[in-house]
């Protein structure tokens, strides 16, 4: 995908340029554009290869078709797909002069060869090794002494008036539907995810899910009150949010608006559930306002955990919008508890703005909320982007405190970005500032 489209929006023509640019890789060095456990991205080792010149990129040819006489043609293919994935979009070539640079190396290869030409992808064709009917995976067995509580599939029946559409909050999230419900007769409310995906990564990943949130214990992280798990049912159970997500309270009208105090609160609630997180080398990966829900006194905790992201360092397949997605993953797929810090900037914007990452209803140069805050921060006008709700009621000091924390967050290279722990400390001096100018 096009790391263009996360900073606005747009799909042109050159879009689908830069995603043939990744074609191209894939086809010379036999690796896919981005990896799943452990190894790196070909794209982002690709490209960091060609800013040395294309010899560079030589040891990531596919040695099926590594020879001599084809190197020429290879190194060809790797420049122009270089070309193709340049970060400005007018830097690009368009598909008629892509077309016609592969028409000459082909000519090129044929020349070299001096004999019958052989097929450079001939590998796209061969077929797979035979294998088994059926794989099985082995299911780990789940210490019960140290699991949340198990539920019966007649129990979950119940809490949710057998699943009546009438409960449902939500659908189309990666785990299924989401419904709310109410267990232990009529004293407790909950939240029912009822998985709809019953592949075997499926089924491993909800196992791996439940031993990961059994685990976990912090006042800012919704707590799972237990599961359920017969047959083909997956379900998870979670404590009930009353005050709905952060998101709904900014964009919303229906629900109370926020001060800039509770702002900065929620947010310094959100920073404490992540730097846990961090300090246990897990990666949330979905940093984001929908997942941070307020409990009935406006405490803000994080849900949506990812048992795939929960490691120090991880890759994943790009999907969805790209919105609020650190640069080295839009480039890579590659998470880092980093990447969580830049989307922990976005929310902060967000929390600012009360908008939108990408709105399209506004001017071009406001579309995209990053872009628009950084350019606003760095001219000393970071006011203009206020919530309208708030002008007028944040200190200058606060402001300027609070702008400069979500501009480190939003750093492009990780490195430079501050940890958890730092942010909680901007943010902590935010308020103290909001609170000094409100008792003056």
């Amino acid at each position: 995908m096009d790391p263009l489209f996360a900073w606005d929006g747009r799909v042109t023509a050159k879009s689908d340029v830069y995603s043939f640019g990744t074609v191209l890789v894939e086809l010379i060095t036999r690796k896919k554009v981005t990896a799943l456990g452990g190894e790196v991205g070909s794209i982002h080792e690709f490209t960091n290869a060609l800013t040395g010149g294309t010899r560079r990129t030589r040891e990531m040819f596919d040695s099926e078709i590594l020879s001599n006489n084809k190197m020429k043609t290879l190194e060809g293919v790797a420049k122009l797909a270089g070309e193709c994935m340049q970060l400005e979009r007018d830097k690009r070539p368009n598909m008629t002069h892509v077309v016609e640079r592969l028409r000459m190396l082909r000519k090129v290869l044929h020349q070299d060869q001096r004999q019958q030409p052989v097929d450079l992808f001939s590998w796209l064709r061969r077929k797979k090794p035979a294998s088994a009917d059926v794989v099985t995976f082995p299911v780990k067995t789940l210490s019960s002494d140290l699991l949340s509580p198990h539920f019966t599939y007649a129990e979950m029946k119940a809490a949710t008036n057998n699943f009546d559409q009438s409960l449902l909050v939500g659908e189309g999230s990666k785990f299924g539907r989401v419904y709310r419900g109410i267990v232990d007769g009529t004293t407790t409310k909950v939240v029912i995810r009822r998985c709809e995906d019953l592949s075997m990564r499926r089924r491993r990943d909800f196992h791996n899910q439940i031993e990961m949130l059994s685990k976990l214990r912090h006042d800012h992280l919704v707590p799972l009150m237990g599961y359920c798990h017969e047959k083909d049912e997956m379900i998870l159970v979670y404590d009930y949010m009353p005050g709905g997500s952060l998101q709904e309270h900014l964009y919303r009208t229906q629900k109370p608006k926020l001060t800039w105090k509770q702002r900065i609160e929620i947010c310094i609630g959100a920073a404490r559930g992540l730097c846990y997180l961090h300090k246990l080398q897990i990666i949330h990966g979905a940093v984001k306002t929908t997942n941070i829900l307020l409990d009935e006194e406006w405490v803000a905790k994080i849900t949506d955990l990812d048992p795939a992201k929960a490691s120090s360092e991880v890759e994943t397949t790009m999907l969805g919008s790209c919105a609020g997605l650190a640069p080295e993953y839009i480039l890579s797929g590659r998470f880092t508890k980093k990447s969580d810090v830049y989307s922990f900037g976005v929310v902060l914007l967000e929390v600012l703005c009360a908008r939108p990452i990408l709105d399209r209803r506004v001017p071009q140069e406001q579309a995209n909320l990053v872009d628009w805050a950084l350019r606003c921060k760095k001219k000393g006008n970071l006011e203009q982007i206020v919530d309208p709700y708030l002008k007028g009621r944040i200190s200058r000091q606060c402001l300027n405190k609070y702008g400069e924390a979500a501009k480190k967050c939003l750093a492009d290279r990780d490195i430079n970005r501050p940890s958890m722990g730092d942010v909680i400390s901007y943010l902590e001096d935010a308020l103290e500032l909001q609170s000094l100018s409100e008792a003056n």
